[in-house]
């Protein structure tokens, strides 16, 4: 089975020390602020240089946590200061440590004490990750004490004295997608199989089904690297309990995220405190509306310890559980949970079968009610060689507890039916289309859902002319408006398609204010522009499809000019998108090779490019004067999709689109063809190229020509 394994975690990338170079750098006052979360992530070895370089006396013979200690107390001499950081354990006397999860939260010499005073100040509780500036022991004192807390859960501080508490938070069922699926997935396709047969959302609880020796180790290693990967906003803690050493030496190396353990030579009162302290410090975090995943490795073995651990009820089950033993861990695997306005935590557990121990059946009939999400692997199909080894007949999640990406067409015309054709075969989520004609989008759907049933496509693809149906969704694409004939220009449409897109705008607003919303309806930088102050929704939320159309017409031609797959061609669009818009030669290239430089070499000549340029320009005015009776359809759905899949996916992409300058390229409150990136939270950054002055000066009459056309528009 492969693993993933990530070479650039932060244990890797902070653990290669140069001892030539000064690890910490010194304040404007010149003095040396130190790290103590980065000293105790340094190896032994390292730490062992560092304590000879200050001439720690009998360092050989220290201990980490020792050497860390001793180390710290040699540079406060010296006249350093120590910011440090940790999770913070509530003594049942009220005062209070930060643990480090460097050493999985074991009580030890560099733990840093927090007063009860500073406890009710910032109103703080187990869990809670604390950083600030700390002191040396002073004479008869053991332990560092915080002098100055400067964040809490990786904020400031006034958020965590007025924050809900998780047992008052509403619990939701899961409703984002953790995406699961690496884009290279040639060398393993585990993830794939998940995101195909349980996907998982942010909120789940799901089980991984295990007997002995079927790669769950390393389907565990595989789900975190796709977590960290796809999904870089949630935090990701592996716990392992009752673990072997090289396997935690082996996921700490895998894994970019928090590993914490107990082995197996340790007591099981240890396995217990090592998961209330990782449950605790995930609460915390959900409370501060952060999205938190928690890989344990096993469920099992830490229902075990709890058996162990419980006072004695003096009942006792089958297999030898007492009857109160399993209800703490029961507990754990229940704090998984979606919550309403915000935050989410997501456990995914392992539970070992066929071990041959009763009790170990036992707990895994306890568990196997309270999850949502089951991956059930089979020791048959290991014994094959086979891995992933998923019975995929076994594994799934219910229904009800993943939202489906819902998406909402809005026009049922041939751009509306291309889009709802192509959302169902990329398998992007299920389609409401709405249409005024009446019957027309539900005809048109549902040729569209027999077309899935050939496809293998389980999409669901519905027709409407109630608005209300589009309530909730996640994502809407505005296509409704009379398409341009013959003769007209995309500007002379803009009297009629200004009043259906202001209905549109109202509709959104009351039944889907949380859309991302893509238009397409022309003029385009007109209608985009009147859907963002009609609908009030922000504008990172309302683009328009302009430049992707745009940039494919241009990087065909100039593959067809060069005699080159499109491929290889990279070029982009700025300005209207009309026949003012800009097509820049400059930043185009085939394979990284200036499109100018070709000219050089006599490739092309300057006069057939800019022949090039005009034919892009007139794009969609050469297919509507062929057509005679309507316009482009497949481009500008094919180019909606890859700027919807983008979002989606939170694919990040680079795309040229309708956005909303505020001061970018010396425009503001417009809508203008520029490069973006598109998330997970719609436009994220807004691209600035530089452009020398005749590219500014036709950039400058684009845009001069969609003021106009805005200035038309009443509002």
């Amino acid at each position: 089975m492969t693993r993933n394994i990530v070479t650039d975690n932060k244990e890797s990338s902070d653990n290669h020390y140069n001892n030539s170079i000064k690890y910490d750098s010194p304040n404007k006052d010149g003095i040396v602020i130190i790290n103590l979360k980065q000293l105790k992530r340094k190896s032994p070895e390292e730490l062992q240089i560092q304590a000879e370089n200050l001439n720690i006396e009998n360092s050989s013979a220290l201990l980490k946590q020792e050497l860390v200690f001793a180390i710290l107390k040699k540079s406060v001499e010296q006249g350093n200061l120590i910011s440090g950081e940790g999770v913070l354990e509530i003594l049942p006397d009220g005062f209070g440590f930060l643990r480090s999860p460097e050493v999985n939260y074991l009580a030890g010499p560099d733990d840093i004490y927090i007063s009860p005073s500073q406890i009710r100040r910032f109103g703080l509780r187990t869990g809670d990750t604390v950083e600030g500036q700390i002191r040396a022991p002073k004479p008869g004192e053991r332990y560092f004490a915080l002098l100055k807390v400067n964040k809490v859960n990786f904020e400031d501080t006034s958020k965590a004295y007025h924050r809900v508490h998780f047992d008052n938070l509403t619990p939701l069922y899961p409703e984002e997608k953790l995406s699961l699926e690496l884009e290279d997935n040639s060398k393993d396709f585990s993830t794939r199989i998940i995101e195909l047969v349980a996907p998982m959302g942010k909120g789940q609880r799901a089980l991984i089904v295990a007997p002995p020796r079927t790669g769950k180790t390393v389907l565990l290693q595989n789900i975190a690297h796709a977590i960290t990967t796809n999904n870089p906003e949630v935090f990701l803690i592996v716990l392992l309990i009752d673990e072997r050493p090289e396997e935690v030496t082996d996921m700490q190396r895998s894994v970019r995220g928090e590993v914490v353990s107990s082995t197996f030579d340790e007591p099981a009162i240890r396995h217990v405190q090592l998961a209330e302290m990782v449950i605790e410090k995930a609460k915390r975090l959900v409370e501060h509306k952060r999205d938190v995943v928690i890989l344990v490795d096993a469920i099992t073995r830490l229902a075990r310890a709890y058996n162990t651990v419980v006072p004695s009820s003096g009942k006792v089950l089958t297999g030898g559980v007492d009857a109160n033993a399993l209800q703490r861990p029961k507990r754990f695997f229940g704090a998984a949970r979606n919550i309403e306005n915000g935050g989410s935590l997501t456990i995914i557990g392992t539970a070992l079968i066929d071990t041959g121990s009763r009790m170990d059946e036992v707990i895994f009939e306890e568990f196997k009610g309270t999850g949502n999400s089951e991956i059930v692997l089979d020791r048959k199909i290991a014994d094959k060689r086979i891995y992933p080894a998923i019975d995929i007949t076994k594994s799934g999640t219910r229904g009800s507890m993943t939202k489906r990406t819902k998406i909402a067409l809005i026009g049922g015309g041939n751009i509306g039916g291309t889009l709802a054709h192509l959302i169902g075969f990329r398998e992007l989520g299920d389609v409401v289309m709405f249409d005024i004609s009446q019957g027309f989008p539900q005809g048109k759907t549902l040729d569209i859902s027999q077309a899935g049933a050939i496809t293998g496509s389980d999409a669901i693809t519905t027709g409407t002319n109630d608005y209300k149906d589009i309530e909730g969704s996640d994502a809407i694409i505005v296509t409704a408006g009379v398409p341009r004939l013959p003769g007209m220009s995309r500007d002379d449409l803009i009297n009629v398609n200004s009043t259906v897109i202001k209905t549109v705008a109202s509709n959104i607003k009351q039944y889907a204010p949380n859309a991302f919303v893509i238009v397409i309806t022309n003029p385009l930088d007109a209608m985009v522009y009147i859907m963002l102050k009609e609908s009030g929704l922000p504008s990172n939320r309302v683009v328009g499809m302009a430049g992707v159309l745009d940039s494919a017409r241009f990087n065909l031609f100039l593959a067809h000019e060069f005699n080159v797959s499109v491929e290889n061609v990279s070029s982009f669009v700025l300005g209207g998108h009309g026949d003012s818009m800009v097509p820049l030669v400059r930043y185009s290239t085939i394979n990284g090779i200036p499109v100018l430089d070709l000219v050089e070499m006599g490739w092309s000549t300057k006069e057939r490019i800019n022949a090039i340029i005009d034919r892009t320009r007139n794009g969609g005015g050469e297919i509507v004067s062929l057509l005679k009776t309507g316009s482009a359809y497949y481009a500008p759905a094919t180019s909606a999709i890859e700027m919807l899949e983008s979002y989606l996916k939170d694919k990040r992409k680079i795309l040229s689109c309708a956005a909303y300058l505020q001061g970018e390229y010396g425009v503001k409150n417009m809508y203008v063809g520029v490069p973006v990136i598109i998330g997970k939270n719609g436009v994220e950054k807004i691209v600035e190229i530089k452009l020398n002055a005749e590219e500014q000066n036709l950039f400058n009459k684009s845009v001069d020509g969609v003021r106009k056309l805005i200035e038309s528009v009443k509002l």
